[in-house]
């Protein structure tokens, strides 16, 4: 057994001090004390808090990062097909690959591709999708509920923002463009209607698909209907993609084919159908009127010291235009040969 130990008069004197540092300031003591325990571990903890933190916000910065640039590609490759298919109806060479327009062709396009994808979207929520192509009623139902929904919209608020409205009376228009939606409307919300079996869903479908049609061509509106279109492609291709992604390994070559061609479609029925009924107020391809000022040693046309037009494009080196609104060909003027030009109508 080890001898004990008997304290120094100096160690007793400090145990002393020390009993009565803590029975005059118990909670000072403590708290120094844990805080001199603790302080070392604290001080790890918030290092690695600090650098997971910066960690963080460093990967979810360059994930952003990618996703814009990825974006911004995506948007100026679906602006540049769409203007040189548009360029191209009407002969002009695209020149220039960083330019303004082409950018706003691309957002313009995936502002109209997203509408009818959100409302597509909107009904796979808040209806059931069916899961097998056995559920005929279903997916008939949705058709049609799809098909009225992109009729009012494209009614209410899309077409307002194109022009090219049709010289009729309103209530020739709208007459017919009401019929459109509310009389499928009221059909196809009959209570009976679900007690039906398939054929009965199939002669109703193809029933309302007819009228609507029809609706549209009395009401000679040319947009509406290709609204009406552009809603039906895309919700198609939404609905092949979204059954392509749950199993992308079962997609074969003649899938990623028709993927392709789809893809390609869609942008040239924009290109060539809606980008030119959209006005230049929403950066679209609406011809603008000009006025074209030459000297007088320089009459390209018509030797006429002025011409009227409607401007397709503008470049460094000239502009291109056509004479007429039914025009399928565009004119070439060098800017040398202009001294003034005047945009918009002249009185």
């Amino acid at each position: 057994m080890a001898p004990r130990v008997k304290p120094s008069q100096f160690q007793l004197l400090m145990v002393s001090t020390l009993l009565e540092s803590v029975a005059d300031r118990p909670s000072v003591f403590r708290r120094d004390m844990m805080f001199n325990y603790c302080s070392p571990f604290t001080n790890n903890v918030e290092r690695i808090t600090q650098a997971v933190t910066e960690e963080f916000l460093r990967t979810r910065i360059q994930l952003a990062a990618s996703a814009i640039a990825v974006i911004g590609v995506v948007v100026y490759g679906i602006g540049f097909l769409v203007l040189t298919i548009h360029h191209e109806s009407f002969g002009i060479p695209l020149s220039g690959f960083l330019r303004p327009r082409i950018i706003s062709a691309g957002i313009l396009f995936c502002a109209l591709v997203a509408i009818p994808i959100a409302e597509l979207l909107f009904i796979m929520k808040r209806t059931k999708w069916p899961e097998t192509k056995k559920d005929v009623r279903d997916f008939l139902s949705l058709c049609v509920g799809f098909l009225l929904e992109a009729l009012a919209i494209s009614l209410i608020t899309l077409r307002f923002a194109f022009v090219g409205f049709p010289e009729q009376s309103l209530s020739h228009y709208y007459g017919w463009a009401g019929a459109a939606l509310i009389v499928p409307s009221a059909v196809w919300a009959l209570p009976w209607w679900n007690q039906w079996g398939k054929i009965p869903h199939l002669v109703g479908f193809f029933g309302i698909y007819t009228w609507v049609a029809f609706c549209l061509y009395k009401a000679s509106d040319r947009t509406l209907a290709l609204l009406v279109v552009w809603f039906l492609i895309c919700g198609y291709l939404t609905n092949a993609v979204q059954n392509a992604l749950r199993n992308p390994s079962d997609i074969s070559v003649l899938g990623w084919i028709q993927g392709v061609i789809g893809g390609l479609g869609i942008v040239g029925f924009f290109a060539l159908l809606l980008y030119p009924a959209l006005p230049s107020a929403y950066f679209g391809g609406v011809p603008v009127p000009i006025t074209f000022q030459f000297s007088e040693k320089s009459v390209p046309i018509l030797n006429s010291t002025q011409l009227k037009g409607w401007l397709l494009d503008e470049t460094d080196d000239g502009f291109y235009f056509i004479q007429d609104t039914n025009a399928k060909k565009a004119v070439f003027i060098p800017r040398s040969n202009v001294i003034a030009v005047y945009y918009g109508e002249q009185k």
